[in-house]
């Protein structure tokens, strides 16, 4: 986990998966493009294993997997930034946002979990 010296850590321990302090966070990415049903997230061992439909070609997978934290965090597109690995399928991807780590959790695997509960039922 990584905090500012002195930081105490208040919303406990962070997942493997996700490294920093509110303001610049860095997370982990296990990208499944070309996924069928609705995208969403789940833990992966050290990643946040995402799934979105897009191929993964001529960095389409890239912007979608942007697009999909971007409507999961409410941030905009601007807020992102892939530190590394943007032709493999594990990547890091910077995130700029005050939020706390249990609030960014808690939106990643939350929206995964309300999009898979309604997959193929209408609206």
């Amino acid at each position: 986990m990584n905090r500012a010296p002195g930081q105490p850590c208040r919303d406990g321990p962070q997942p493997a998966w996700l490294q920093g302090t509110p303001g610049e966070w860095l997370i982990a990415v296990r990208a499944q493009p070309g996924a069928r049903g609705a995208p969403g997230a789940e833990t992966h061992g050290d990643y946040l294993k995402v799934r979105v439909s897009a191929p993964a070609v001529d960095g389409k997978a890239n912007a979608a997997l942007i697009d999909w934290f971007a409507g999961c965090l409410g941030l905009p597109t601007r807020a992102f930034e892939w530190q590394s690995g943007q032709t493999a399928r594990s990547k890091r991807l910077r995130v700029r946002t005050p939020m706390s780590s249990a609030e960014l959790v808690a939106a990643l695997l939350q929206d995964g979990r309300q999009r898979a509960d309604h997959q193929g039922r209408a609206p």
